[in-house]
């Protein structure tokens, strides 16, 4: 997980704290997050010079109406800071959210080859950062990516999908009243060994993981994804669960029913044909079996995700020369430091770089939803803030 995601987790969950200290006993409650920011699922990550498409989320917002277009997003050689030409195309995916929160999925297409061995940069609108109030308004987010010193041919496996043991634990999950809690879950993990085909298109592939059997629909995801095709567990890794405390709330996730399920994970590259998926397997769950800690759960390391490091020396790191412009449509105020005056503090406290993005307010961790109301003293969110370092610490030993 790089430092970049774990800023988007903290901001994200910072979202959902404000708002929260200082309220009366009878007035605490949790509401949804108010929007989602930007997604770019190959930032930080390699990719063949032969991408054809660049997904691009912008994020919701209900208090944005304007349309979204190409002068919202720029494409850079990082280096040099020269543009890259591209045509900005909806993504083939459906609508995410609803009503106002409606913005569709799109991919980014640049219409010249990309150089290889070559770090480029995307600054696009975001349409979920956070203003000098810590209040989320629309502005910029940038991602980086490099591309491969070899070209790779479009795969045609996908490989093969490998699951752990059954056990129970508890699992942090979003409820439908937008307050988010620990569940007591039967979990089983499961995660992609690419093909050696696959392995250079890590950064981009697209998965949904789904059921021979029908009883329960595509992507079962724990939560809200944090990248588009991907789950907040990494690339090519999943996390199936039954709820086993029904009792205590209704997650937005239903999770599957206990038993045994046939399971398979879909793959896709967007802007071309390519549509792979695993051979299935079977996975059992129930309610009483083992604890955590009674059984070998941890995921395999490393699992490959599409980090740049396959021997292509390519830096990621921005020079301090550009400085480039990316459309008039994106406030400028907001610049391309996402919440820069919420990012960095957070960064300092918990003695991690935060990186500017911000990533899905909902995210479930410990706490509760954002309340767009005014500011509150800062006692509350201190709090949240040293529950979600403690989270993260734990993630990073899972995740990493």
């Amino acid at each position: 997980m790089t430092f970049r995601a774990i800023d988007r987790f903290i901001t994200a969950s910072l979202l959902a704290a404000i708002g929260v200290g200082g309220l009366p006993a009878d007035a605490e409650a949790c509401t949804p997050a108010p929007c989602t920011p930007a997604e770019f699922p190959y930032d930080q990550k390699m990719v063949p010079p032969g991408v054809v498409g660049l997904p691009w989320y912008p994020g919701s917002n209900p208090s944005y109406d304007g349309d979204i277009e190409a002068s919202d997003v720029s494409l850079y050689e990082l280096e040099s800071g020269d543009s890259i030409p591209f045509e900005l195309l909806e993504h083939p995916n459906a609508q995410a959210g609803s009503g106002t929160n409606a913005h569709s999925f799109y991919f980014i297409r640049p219409t010249v080859s990309l150089s290889p061995g070559t770090a480029y940069r995307v600054e696009a609108l975001d349409l979920c950062t956070l203003d000098e109030n810590g209040m989320p308004v629309a502005g910029l987010s940038e991602a980086t990516f490099a591309t491969a010193c070899e070209s790779a041919p479009l795969p045609t496996e996908l490989g093969a999908l490998r699951s752990g043991p059954n056990f129970k634990g508890p699992l942090p999950v979003q409820e439908q009243d937008g307050c988010n809690s620990l569940k007591e879950t039967s979990q089983v993990r499961l995660w992609l060994e690419p093909s050696e085909e696959a392995r250079p298109w890590m950064g981009v592939l697209e998965f949904e993981l789904a059921s021979t059997d029908d009883t329960w629909p595509t992507e079962p995801a724990i939560g809200e994804r944090l990248l588009l095709g991907e789950s907040r567990f990494g690339r090519g890794r999943e996390v199936l669960v039954t709820w086993c405390d029904p009792d205590s709330g209704q997650p937005i996730d239903p999770g599957v029913p206990p038993g045994t399920h046939q399971v398979y994970l879909k793959a896709s590259i967007p802007g071309t044909d390519v549509a792979l998926e695993t051979a299935p397997v079977e996975v059992t769950l129930a309610c009483d079996a083992p604890l955590e800690d009674e059984v070998d759960a941890d995921w395999p390391l490393p699992v490959y995700d599409g980090r740049p490091d396959s021997g292509c020396d390519v830096s990621l790191e921005e020079p301090p020369h550009v400085d480039a412009d990316v459309g008039p449509d994106v406030g400028e105020d907001v610049g391309s430091d996402v919440g820069e005056d919420v990012g960095q503090d957070v960064g300092d406290d918990v003695g991690q770089d935060v990186a500017s993005n911000a990533q899905r307010p909902s995210t479930p961790d410990e706490g509760c939803g954002c309340s767009q109301s005014s500011p509150r003293p800062t006692g509350g969110l201190a709090l949240v803030v040293l529950v979600l370092v403690g989270m993260w610490g734990r993630r990073r030993g899972v995740v990493e």
